[in-house]
Formats: C-alpha cells, structure tokens, sequence
C-alpha cells in the first residue's frame, strides 16, 4: 500500500511540475508577444490613446498588453 501511494504522489508531483512548466512557457510567449504588441504601438493612434489609459490601471505597460492581446484573441 506504501508503494502505491509514493506512486500516486510521486505522478502527482511530476503533473504539477509538468503543469508549472507549461504555464512558465506560456508566461514568456505571453511577455513576449505583449512586447512586440508594445514596440508597433503608436501612442498617437486611437488604439495607443485607448490602452495608455486602460494600461494606467495595471501594474505594468507589459501587464496591460498581455491582458489587451488575450482578451483581443477571444
């Protein structure tokens, strides 16, 4: 019964170390594509205006961008 369950914890912690990996990945295409979203940016257009002032409510521009690009993707 010991070995089954260090079995099931042990296959328990590798799907969480899978799941952390994954979310990791997906957090750097995320910062990534928010950053190339953030350079083509003109803050002139209507789009800047728009997001420069949404962008004041989060933490951070790169924050802002990754919030506007999944919700853009939906």
């Amino acid at each position: 019964m010991l070995d089954l369950q260090r079995l099931l914890r042990d296959a328990v912690a590798e799907l969480d170390r899978e799941e952390a990996a994954t979310r990791h990945a997906e957090r750097v295409k995320d910062e990534r594509s928010a950053r190339l979203f953030l350079e083509k940016l003109d803050p002139d257009s209507q789009e800047g205006m728009w997001f420069e002032a949404v962008a004041e409510k989060f933490p951070t521009r790169v924050e802002a961008a990754i919030a506007y690009l999944r919700d853009v993707k939906r």
